[in-house]
C-alpha cells in the first residue's frame, strides 16, 4: 500500500503478531478543513517549476495507455481487460502465457510490451514463499528511477531519489482501500519489519460535496515504527494521507511523511480501473510514485523498489482474498471516494 512505509531487509521477525483491534471513526468535514489536515502544498508534484512535466509523465502516460487503447493497431487488437479474461482462464500460468504473449504483444512498442509482459507474468507473487526481496514473476513493474529537480517542491535534505512502478489488481477500489486500511493485517506481510501502525484517533475525515453529498475526499493520519537491520535500529514517521477524485484517473491517493527519523517520505498512487471490449470492469491498475530517505541510512534504489513490491505485492493479496467478484455500476465507482473503514491495531490485555 502507498501508506504503508517501505521497508529495508528483514533482519529478523517482528514479536507484534497476535493483536486485537478497533475501529476508528470517520468524522464528517468540509473541504476547508480537510485542507487543514493534508494541504495542497503536499500533494507531491506532476509538474516542475515551469509546468513542465517531470519525468514520472512517460512511465504513466505509458501504463495508462495500456488501460484504455487496444493493444496494437489491427481491428481485432484485445484490450488488456480482455487479456485479463484470458490469464485468469488460465490460472495466470507462466508457460502458457509466455506463449501467448508473443502474439498479444507483437504490435506494441518495445517498452509497452515490456510492461504488459511484467504485469501480467504474477505467478510468483502468490507462491506460499513469495519473497519482496526477489521480483521474478509478481506482476510489478518498475521505471526508471528518477530525480526531482534541486530547489524545487518542499526544502529537505538527503537523496532527491524518486521510484515508480505499477501494478495489477483483480478488485474494486472499496475492497481495495479497505484491504489498505486494515492495519492489523499489516504485521503479516511478507518481509514486514514492523513494530508499530497506529492510525492516530480523530484524523480520519471525510469531506461531502455540498451539492451531491459525494465523498470528495478522505483523509488520515498513521505513525509508523519500523525495524530497521544491524547496525541500525529503528525509525519512526508521522504518514499523513489524502484520497481524492480528481478528472485525471479514477482516483489518486497522497502520502506525506513528517519526523525527525527522514528526510523526506511523499509519493502518490493513481489508479485506473480497467475494462474489457465490452465495457465491463475487470481490474485496477495502480501506479506509484515514491520518494523516500532514511536519515543517516544508507539506502539505494534496491532497497526502496523491495519495500515497494512488499507493499504494493501484499495489497494485491490481501485485495483480492477480499474480493467477491461484485463490481458497481461506472456512475457509483467514479461519484466519490470509496466508504471504507479504517481498523487499527490494539496490543492485546495481557491479563
Amino acid at each position: 500500500m502507498l501508506f504503508c512505509v517501505p521497508t529495508l531487509p528483514l533482519m529478523f521477525a517482528t514479536l507484534l503478531l497476535s493483536l486485537a483491534q478497533q475501529q476508528v471513526p470517520a468524522q464528517i468535514t468540509s473541504w476547508q478543513d480537510l485542507r487543514q489536515a493534508f494541504p495542497q502544498k503536499w500533494e507531491f508534484p506532476e509538474v516542475d517549476a515551469n509546468g513542465k512535466e517531470l519525468p514520472s509523465k512517460f512511465f504513466e502516460a505509458t501504463i495508462k495507455r495500456l488501460v484504455t487503447l487496444p493493444l496494437g493497431a489491427s481491428r481485432t487488437a484485445p484490450l488488456l481487460g480482455d487479456l485479463i479474461h484470458t490469464c485468469r482462464a488460465l490460472q495466470w500460468n507462466p508457460d502458457t502465457l509466455n506463449l501467448l504473449l508473443q502474439r498479444w504483444t507483437e504490435q506494441l512498442p518495445e517498452e509497452e510490451a515490456r510492461l504488459v509482459k511484467k504485469i501480467v507474468l504474477c505467478d510468483g507473487l502468490f507462491a506460499e514463499d513469495w519473497n519482496p526481496t526477489k521480483d521474478k514473476n509478481d506482476g510489478i513493474p518498475f521505471g526508471p528511477t528518477w530525480e526531482l529537480p534541486k530547489r524545487y517542491w518542499l526544502d529537505h535534505d538527503g537523496s532527491r531519489s524518486v521510484e515508480q512502478a505499477a501494478t495489477l489488481i483483480v478488485a474494486d477500489l472499496p475492497t481495495i482501500k479497505q484491504a489498505e486500511h486494515d492495519f492489523p493485517t499489516y504485521f503479516s506481510y511478507p518481509g514486514n519489519t514492523y513494530i508499530e501502525v497506529a492510525p492516530k484517533p480523530g484524523s480520519y475525515l471525510r469531506a461531502a460535496s455540498a451539492e451531491s453529498q459525494a465523498c470528495e475526499a478522505a483523509a488520515l493520519s498513521i505513525d509508523f515504527c519500523t525495524d530497521l537491520p544491524f547496525p541500525f535500529r529503528t525509525y519512526s514517521v508521522d504518514v499523513e494521507v489524502l484520497h481524492r477524485k480528481r478528472d485525471s484517473e479514477d482516483m489518486i491517493s497522497y502520502i506525506y511523511g513528517k519526523g525527525e527519523d527522514i528526510h523526506w517520505l511523499a509519493g502518490y498512487d493513481r489508479y485506473w480501473i480497467v475494462r474489457d471490449s465490452y465495457g465491463t470492469p475487470v481490474a485496477t491498475l495502480i501506479v506509484r510514485q515514491l520518494a523516500f530517505d532514511i536519515d543517516g541510512v544508507p539506502e539505494s534504489s534496491s532497497h526502496r523498489r523491495e519495500g515497494m513490491r512488499s507493499t504494493m505485492g501484499s495489497l494485491r493479496r490481501t485485495s483480492e482474498a477480499r474480493f467477491d467478484g461484485t463490481w458497481k455500476s461506472a456512475e457509483a465507482m467514479s461519484a466519490s471516494v470509496p466508504e471504507f473503514q479504517v481498523i487499527a491495531p490494539q496490543a492485546a490485555d495481557p491479563r
